[in-house]
């Protein structure tokens, strides 16, 4: 199997790291579109076990690394920022990779976290439909929802 996950954090680097582990695995590849100094930890505990890559999702090219996988991961997202920021990351970015998934052909798995609502994310609900009885009230919460019904 050929993994692709985007989005490097710490749950990203700790798949990647247990599925690089599997003999099935014969890649498996992280992206990332910008560093800061714990990412660039995450790089360090990656680096010689998965390719990691500087590649933005909303780029044509990113395609490619889609076709060449066999499953995509998408852990990108954002919690604080402008408005902007967190609809491209929470919204665009996961229905970008859907789309380009489905198009290829590949399975597609995407992890969110718009049923924890509320400033500390105390009020969880566990849903059967994309947050149906969820009143999504900051921005954050918008855009997770949002995302969510996308993919």
């Amino acid at each position: 199997m050929r993994y692709l996950i985007v989005g490097l954090g710490f749950i990203a680097t700790h798949i990647a790291l247990r599925l690089s582990q599997y003999k099935d695995t014969s890649s498996v590849t992280v992206t990332y579109r910008s560093l800061n100094p714990v990412k660039e930890e995450y790089v360090k505990l990656l680096k010689g076990r998965v390719d990691v890559v500087k590649a933005d999702p909303m780029d044509e090219q990113f395609r490619k690394l889609v076709r060449d996988s066999d499953t995509v991961v998408n852990l990108v997202g954002e919690i604080s920022g402008s408005e902007e920021t967190l609809r491209r990351a929470n919204v665009e970015v996961p229905t970008a990779l859907a789309r380009m998934s489905t198009k290829e052909g590949k399975q597609f798995i995407h992890f969110s976290g718009a049923t924890s609502t509320g400033a500390t994310g105390t009020n969880v609900r566990v849903e059967q439909e994309h947050c149906k009885g969820v009143s999504p009230t900051t921005t954050f919460e918008i855009t997770k929802c949002q995302g969510e019904r996308s993919v």
